[in-house]
């Protein structure tokens, strides 16, 4: 199935050096929470549909707290009943996963009203 995208960028830049500060520090004041998938289970999750997927991404928990808008944007896309929402890299752009162009549409059509930098990303082969 092809998935499409809505991508938001809040209107601030996160530090990549005090991304990778703030992650450190979220595994050393959360040692139980380190626990990463082997690629056999990444693939088994990919192949779900996206509202199953467990993946996450550390920068996200981490950042959240010193960049408050990163959680508004993904509190919005969530909003859109987007299937899966995450935030990209160590930020601050977030995504939301959609498994048709209407409902990704409707999403962008929706942030966009809100978000000044929002993107609608259709399939390569769409």
């Amino acid at each position: 199935n092809d998935l499409f995208y809505v991508l938001v960028f809040p209107e601030i830049r996160s530090s990549t050096g005090l991304a990778y500060r703030r992650v450190d520090d979220w595994f050393s004041s959360h040692p139980d929470d380190e626990q990463w998938p082997d690629a056999a289970e990444l693939e088994r999750m990919y192949l779900l549909n996206p509202r199953e997927w467990r993946f996450r991404n550390s920068f996200t928990q981490a950042l959240v707290p010193d960049y408050p808008v990163i959680g508004l944007a993904l509190e919005d896309i969530r909003r859109t009943e987007a299937l899966f929402t995450e935030m990209t890299g160590s930020g601050s752009a977030v995504f939301g996963v959609f498994d048709s162009g209407e409902a990704a549409r409707y999403a962008y059509e929706t942030l966009r009203r809100v978000w000044k930098r929002c993107y609608f990303i259709l399939p390569l082969d769409f």
